[in-house]
């Protein structure tokens, strides 16, 4: 994805390099060409990055291909400020009906540059337990492919060579009281172990019809030069007459001193303009695994024979994220 390279990645291509990026996109439009004679592609996606540090980044995704019980998505992007990259995602769900149901999920994203993720995950809900367990293996930042994942805590932002391992449960104690912790743990080159703890006590219509949760986050850097730990109460708006809202206060100490700290998101559905809209918002000084500030949103519009969609994304604190990015997407179903 988009990011500030060092000037040891800044690289004039040669020859050799051009023939084998000719070769691998032969190959991958090849392999789309092969998908659509075996199944029927739903989404055709286009779009565009740019962000302040002048980069442009175009990019094509074909999602929901259907093949057989797995559903496949491939992405293909880069090549004008940086390297071409190709990703592709796996998914396949199963049901056991009133037993409850599970996901397995597996993502390998590389570039020609040589950076590489691969995630593996697996998730499923057994009467009033819900687990999840994934492993990822890594030497790329979160968002350097999908720049997305920068705005989320899919994991911290370890700029090294690393494999994280994630293991949660939640479980409903009875109809109004569930209780969730998901630990990770981060095995770094050089640095060795590190942790993560997100976990949450939930009390469902506790104000009906909304619900309030008590939350716990915690880390612990590889190497432990920095790490943090926050207390926060969460409210969840599910009233009928205000758009999804969901709004947490934190108090955080850690390596960054103590501060208080506040997330808040909203999304909502507009079906009388066949349109929606979300974004989110992360004011958490405290921090030391993700961007402590951050803001990103979007507005989706049914646009023709698809979907035409505007993402923003807004950060601080963290030199390696261009302060503003832009993206500009529309998405043909077949």
């Amino acid at each position: 994805m988009l990011r500030t390279y060092t000037s040891g990645h800044h690289l004039i291509l040669s020859k050799v390099m051009f023939h084998v990026i000719q070769q691998l996109m032969r190959r991958f439009f090849l392999l789309l060409l092969t998908l659509f004679s075996l199944s029927q592609a739903q989404e055709l996606g286009f779009g565009v990055f740019l962000n302040t540090d002048f980069r442009l980044e175009p990019e094509i995704t074909l999602r929901d291909l259907d093949l057989s019980d797995v559903n496949l998505e491939l992405r293909l992007a880069g090549g004008i400020s940086g390297p071409i990259e190709f990703g592709a995602r796996l998914r396949q769900d199963t049901s056991s009906g009133p037993l409850g149901n599970s996901r397995v999920q597996a993502q390998y994203d590389f570039s020609t540059l040589g950076g590489t993720q691969f995630l593996l995950q697996a998730n499923g809900v057994i009467g009033p337990v819900a687990a999840n367990a994934g492993w990822q293996i890594f030497n790329t930042l979160p968002g350097d492919f999908d720049f997305a994942e920068a705005f989320t805590d899919v994991r911290p932002r370890l700029a090294v060579n690393g494999m994280a391992f994630d293991l949660g449960a939640s479980y409903r104690i009875n109809r109004t009281l569930i209780v969730s912790a998901y630990p990770s743990l981060y095995l770094v080159s050089g640095d060795g172990l590190g942790f993560r703890l997100n976990a949450d006590l939930r009390f469902a219509r506790l104000f009906d019809p909304n619900d309030a949760s008590v939350l716990l986050l915690g880390y612990l850097e590889p190497g432990g030069e920095s790490s943090f730990a926050a207390f926060g109460f969460e409210f969840d708006f599910n009233e009928r007459s205000l758009p999804p809202i969901v709004a947490s206060a934190w108090l955080g100490a850690g390596s960054n001193g103590f501060a208080p700290g506040l997330r808040a998101s909203i999304s909502q559905r507009l079906p009388d303009i066949n349109a929606s809209y979300g974004a989110e918002l992360g004011l958490e000084p405290y921090r030391t695994d993700i961007m402590p500030y951050r803001l990103n949103g979007f507005y989706e519009q049914e646009f023709g024979n698809g979907n035409l969609r505007g993402d923003v994304y807004a950060a601080l604190g963290d030199e390696t994220v261009p302060p503003l990015t832009l993206k500009v997407s529309y998405a043909l179903p077949f």
